[in-house]
């Protein structure tokens, strides 16, 4: 990008270089490349990143079936504080403030949100502080009124949200406190889906804090609630959580059961998949391991996690080449930070290794 576009654009961030390049491929011209005057032609910047967002929205209520009014209004309501500046949101196993996590996952592809792991979990914001601004110029064209506007007693989602806030500072015992008032509203009002979900929230409160026996307790609490609902996703996520539980515990027997029990009720699921190879590492079975991420990656060949995961076990069965390959494409692809590094570290294994 031209030095002059980049000082129209303070700290350019991939969202705003994402709208302004769909604009540009939106006019009638040959040349799309992105220059001073091709921008102010585009006009002002925040009303491409409105558009964008309209666009983004549509988009995303197509592909996940969630009504666009109501994506709206869980956007702007989620993400943006009533003093006007980006609020968060936690990840859990299935949602992520009421929303399926499917959704965010559209969202952060598009670069409206952005993701940040902080305390051994995802929490999720708008991609940068334009968006603001941009999400309610949008929202106002289409008459979405922020539900936080609206008159309302306080909700189970009301109450989760202050525990995810006391979570994201630190405050284990308000987190706990405000989740068991959310599951317990959830409950009196009949909605059994979101008290199994509150139920896996206050489990990840626990692993957080430590407490490896509560979190157990409470994710098999959740595993009975969701297979009573015959919900066979949100199931084999708490399997998934399980067993990484029972690998922090130290018990890898227990995990790799898990792990088959996920993978039996979903072949499908490439991180449940990721996970048993995992365990049966950890397991003490580097043989097993690569064969299942093979079957991992026989479903998602570009799964940086079964990448990495497997570039690390053919360290230990000595295929140094075959692990540099696998370990130099799941960096290519991107890894999570703390994964990342270990992948680094495994890579210069494998060049000692070989010599090189």
């Amino acid at each position: 990008m031209p030095v002059a576009v980049q000082r129209l654009l303070p700290q350019p961030r991939r969202g705003v270089l994402v709208a302004v390049r769909v604009a540009v491929e939106g006019e009638d011209d040959r040349d799309d490349a992105i220059t001073p005057d091709r921008l102010a032609r585009l006009g002002d910047l925040a009303g491409i990143l409105a558009g964008y967002f309209d666009r983004t929205v549509r988009d995303v209520s197509v592909e996940t079936g969630v009504p666009e009014p109501e994506l709206r209004d869980w956007i702007e309501t989620t993400f943006i504080t009533e003093r006007g500046t980006r609020g968060t949101a936690y990840r859990g196993l299935t949602q992520t403030a009421d929303m399926p996590n499917p959704v965010v996952d559209a969202l952060v592809a598009r670069h409206v949100l952005t993701e940040e792991q902080r305390a051994r979990s995802l929490w999720y914001q708008l991609g940068q502080e334009r968006l603001v601004e941009a999400v309610r110029t949008a929202n106002r064209a289409h008459h979405v009124v922020p539900a936080r506007g609206r008159p309302q007693e306080h909700t189970p989602a009301d109450f989760r949200a202050a525990a995810e806030a006391a979570l994201g500072e630190g405050n284990f015992i308000s987190a706990h406190r405000f989740a068991s008032v959310a599951a317990r509203r959830s409950l009196e009002q009949g909605d059994e889906r979101q008290f199994a979900n509150l139920l896996a929230f206050q489990a990840e409160v626990s692993r957080i804090e430590g407490d490896l026996e509560a979190a157990k307790q409470t994710l098999n609490e959740a595993r009975s609630q969701f297979e009573s609902q015959q919900d066979t996703l949100s199931t084999v996520q708490v399997l998934t959580a399980l067993a990484e539980v029972s690998l922090s515990m130290s018990d890898a027997e227990e995990a790799v059961e898990l792990g088959r029990q996920a993978v039996a009720r979903m072949p499908g699921d490439v991180s449940a998949r990721t996970l048993l190879a995992y365990a049966l590492w950890r397991a003490g079975s580097p043989a097993d391991a690569e064969a299942a991420y093979n079957d991992a990656l026989d479903l998602d060949r570009n799964a940086a996690r079964a990448l990495y995961g497997r570039g690390r076990v053919r360290i230990a069965l000595r295929d140094f080449r075959g692990a540099l390959a696998d370990l130099d494409r799941a960096l290519a692809l991107g890894l999570p930070r703390s994964e990342e590094d270990r992948a680094r570290a495994a890579r210069e294994e494998a060049h000692r290794r070989l010599g090189l």
